[in-house]
């Protein structure tokens, strides 16, 4: 089981303010799947890394900074990302994104394409790299750019305000200049509404998380 490799974080305010934050976003995703978010600290194993059914939120990344979104609804959240997030929207939308890869199928999807780059022709012969490869990544940063839009649709109708989620910099997230072209663009097409106060608990939980980084 991926969650016995890890190793998990138990802390009382973490887990109430994750487990609030994920019913809240949750309710807004339009999928069958029952998410659960778990929080855990150090690496993450190398044949884990290996694992088809995992969905890195920034697939070609290494070093788990983001969620790694696991097919059927878990959601594994490195402790740092939470320690380090520089406004609740951004790590709630971390959050939503990784939502959207499950919801989408994006890992399963990825896995077919993989294994037709790696499959033979009549002839027997290999797709060229050259070919494959950018193909492969051009298929991973379009689901992205989709589960990027998803999470900010999803994170505005959760009540949170999606302007605060940029800019994309931080502990985690690859910074691109069309990722976040393309994410103003649909947060420029939201609805205008009043936001409320942020989701209580963050402060704590946040402090609580780098507390356990130190340890």
């Amino acid at each position: 089981m991926f969650k016995s490799q890890l190793r998990v974080v138990h802390d009382a305010l973490i887990d109430a303010y994750v487990g609030q934050l994920t019913a809240k976003l949750a309710g807004q995703v339009k999928s069958p799947f029952h998410y659960s978010v778990v929080v855990f600290a150090g690496a993450v194993p190398e044949r884990s890394r290996r694992n088809a059914f995992v969905m890195l939120a920034d697939y070609m990344r290494t070093d788990f900074r983001e969620p790694l979104s696991v097919a059927g609804g878990a959601i594994f959240v490195p402790l740092s990302m939470l320690a380090d997030a520089p406004r609740e929207e951004w790590f709630a939308f971390q959050i939503a994104h990784a939502m959207a890869h499950i919801a989408s199928h994006h890992a399963a999807r990825l896995e077919s394409r993989m294994e037709l780059v790696a499959m033979p022709d009549v002839k027997g012969s290999f797709p060229d790299p050259a070919v494959a490869g950018p193909a492969f990544l051009s298929s991973s940063h379009g689901f992205e750019l989709d589960a990027d839009g998803e999470a900010v649709s999803v994170l505005s109708d959760a009540g949170y305000d999606a302007n605060r989620v940029l800019p994309l910099g931080g502990p985690a997230g690859v910074k691109t200049e069309r990722r976040e072209e393309s994410l103003a663009k649909v947060v420029a097409r939201l609805p205008k509404r009043d936001y409320g106060n942020s989701q209580a608990g963050f402060v704590e939980a946040k402090r609580a998380a780098a507390s356990h980084l130190q340890e």
